[in-house]
């Protein structure tokens, strides 16, 4: 790799995360439904500018309802997706701001099913949790972490 190359990555590398800490500083002051509007806002913004990842998210989106919906639908689809993706990345960056405790994630995640787990462990058996991506799923293994339980993560690419 040019030196050049390694001088354009470094800066933009650092501008990237000075721009993600003036986010999680914004994300602290502004009320949370402000915030993921404000968010989701930049989710439809990177639909224009995310050019490969437009691309790709069209091609799947028409790969699964390319029979049941229209281009124009399946574009609206597409920029809905790159709006709620805004938002969850609003979500998790506000929680790295803002959440301390688990009655800070109590206060807008809801767990359900809490009380098989309990039951479960009570009886002194195992239990595996699923979970899906919808919403900021990610924040399940923080409330999972905060409950005192030791979640281990199996995913693929």
């Amino acid at each position: 790799m040019g030196r050049t190359k390694k001088i354009r990555r470094k800066i933009r590398y650092a501008v990237v995360y000075r721009f993600v800490q003036f986010l999680i500083f914004i994300a602290r002051i502004m009320p949370r439904i402000a915030w993921l509007k404000f968010c989701g806002f930049l989710g439809r913004l990177a639909y224009y500018f995310a050019h490969a990842t437009r691309q790709l998210t069209l091609r799947h989106l028409t790969m699964a309802f390319g029979g049941e919906k229209s281009e124009a639908e399946i574009k609206a689809l597409a920029r809905g997706t790159f709006e709620y993706l805004g938002k969850n990345t609003g979500e998790m960056l506000r929680a790295s701001a803002c959440v301390d405790t688990l009655d800070d994630l109590d206060s807008f995640i809801e767990v359900h099913g809490y009380e098989h787990f309990e039951k479960a462990q009570a009886k002194g058996k195992g239990v595996i949790f699923l979970t899906l991506h919808l919403g900021a799923f990610d924040l399940q293994v923080t409330v999972m972490a905060l409950r005192g339980l030791n979640p281990n993560i199996i995913g693929t690419p």
